[in-house]
């Protein structure tokens, strides 16, 4: 038996003993299924199968992030990880990923010893956010933050549309429009970084997750270079978040956010 039959035979008996009931469980089995469907036997297959798709998402709610500047309730919280990648493609991937926060961050390319660092220091037990943190937090990224360069006004409508949408929290465009453009990737994604940390519920981070995917691909999809970021789907995103490291999936919204504004920076 072929793999496209053996797909089909695996679909169809799990349709028939019943298995997509309404549980959160079974909706997300379904997802995972429709995209390995969709993968080889194209999207009339997951329409057979599945029925049309429902184009409506309803975000979760939104975590309270707290305002105190001295709470470290978000990041007392200890993430226990579940997902190992094997170690010869998460030195590829990490690679991948320290390299793109250079051109991303500095609009440079990182050279092969700065590079080499960070890999030993995620070697080492660093995260992937931790690498973020010190590269905002460094003298040469201070100095691009004390520079006179206002963010552009698609990028602080981004902002303000994110920070509204994705993270609750209301801010005028206006002073947006005033603050350096650095500051303003910097702000945005340390309070992605929040938001992630404080989801009770793994389901309902991966929802926001997708929904935030989905509508970057959807409105920006000319700021990213890779399919990955392009796909509008939100089972595929769902799919792929469930199958990574919570650290991948924070490094992702990392470097979309910042690839977003640097396009938008561009527009005036």
């Amino acid at each position: 038996m072929n793999k496209v039959h053996l797909i089909i035979s695996i679909l169809l008996l799990f349709q028939s003993q019943k298995i997509f009931a309404d549980s959160e469980k079974s909706l997300r089995w379904k997802a995972r299924a429709r995209v390995i469907v969709e993968k080889y036997l194209g999207d009339d297959w997951g329409v057979k199968l599945f029925g049309e798709r429902e184009r409506v998402y309803i975000l979760p709610e939104i975590p309270m992030i707290d305002n105190d500047a001295r709470s470290t309730e978000v990041y007392d919280k200890k993430y226990v990880e579940k997902i190992k990648l094997k170690e010869d493609l998460n030195l590829k991937l990490n690679i991948a990923y320290v390299s793109e926060l250079y051109e991303v961050i500095k609009e440079r390319k990182g050279a092969g010893s700065e590079v080499g660092n960070w890999i030993n220091v995620m070697d080492q037990g660093g995260s992937r956010e931790g690498v973020y943190r010190a590269l905002v937090l460094d003298r040469d990224y201070q100095g691009m933050e004390n520079y006179d360069k206002p963010v552009s006004d698609a990028g602080a409508k981004f902002a303000y549309d994110f920070s509204k949408r994705f993270a609750a929290m209301e801010v005028k465009q206006e002073t947006l429009s005033r603050v350096n453009f650095y500051s303003v990737k910097r702000l945005v994604t340390e309070k992605a970084l929040e938001i992630i940390d404080a989801f009770e519920s793994q389901d309902d981070l991966f929802s926001w997750y997708a929904i935030m995917s989905m509508e970057f691909a959807e409105k920006y999809k000319y700021a990213f270079k890779n399919e990955v970021r392009q796909n509008e789907d939100y089972d595929y995103h769902i799919n792929w978040a469930e199958q990574v490291p919570r650290q991948h999936l924070k490094s992702e919204v990392i470097v979309k956010i910042h690839r977003i504004l640097n396009t938008l920076q561009k527009v005036q």
